[in-house]
């Protein structure tokens, strides 16, 4: 989480200014909860974010695996825990641009 800012005043220099430019928000991935200090990283990465880290994606091996096989984890495991995860957050992005065309 050391390099948001970094990120933020990148998107702020290249990406607000554009009259298409939509936003912008972050998945975070290989959230960990049964570690303390991922869950801490987790809290601090969210204060800072605020309602722009809509989703995360917990670390899950069924990720590895599906790498490992070549495929993505919700071909390969689609049950999985990190598939669901993803799959909301691409609801959540569709979601986000339908009501950015429907404005308009």
């Amino acid at each position: 989480f050391a390099t948001l800012p970094l990120m933020e005043g990148l998107i702020a220099q290249y990406c607000e200014s554009r009259p298409e430019f939509l936003g912008h928000a972050y998945l975070i991935n290989q959230a960990d909860g049964s570690s303390p200090l991922s869950k801490d990283a987790l809290r601090v990465i969210r204060s800072m974010l605020g309602d722009r880290a809509v989703a995360s994606v917990h670390r899950d091996l069924a990720v590895a695996e599906a790498l490992a096989f070549g495929k993505t984890v919700i071909d390969n495991t689609p049950y999985s825990q990190s598939s669901n995860e993803l799959l909301a957050a691409g609801q959540w992005l569709l979601q986000q641009l339908r009501d950015a065309e429907s404005r308009s």
